[in-house]
């Protein structure tokens, strides 16, 4: 959920502008919306999985639908390292 609030700041905006304008699942979203748009929606949708995450106790259902939702964010983050260029130096 920290990452997720995190997305609403501008240096954090800035730093996930290299690998969302390489991806190919993000590229047209940012086109669309914009680099602070897209971020605070990808803010927003990991807020919401964490909530429902750690809701286990009082709704074991939705607890269950948001961890599926949090392997579909971390494989899609991951698609990332495949899709984003590093320069000279291997950084």
């Amino acid at each position: 959920m920290w990452i997720g609030a995190l997305k609403f700041q501008q240096y954090e905006v800035e730093n996930d502008e290299p690998p969302v304008t390489s991806s190919p699942l993000f590229s047209g979203f940012r086109g669309k919306l914009g680099t602070q748009r897209l971020n605070r929606l990808i803010g927003v949708t990991e807020f919401t999985v964490g909530c429902r995450i750690a809701a286990k106790p009082v709704a074991p259902r939705a607890s269950a639908i948001g961890s599926f939702g949090a392997v579909g964010m971390i494989l899609t983050m991951l698609s990332f390292l495949a899709t984003t260029p590093f320069d000279d130096r291997g950084i």
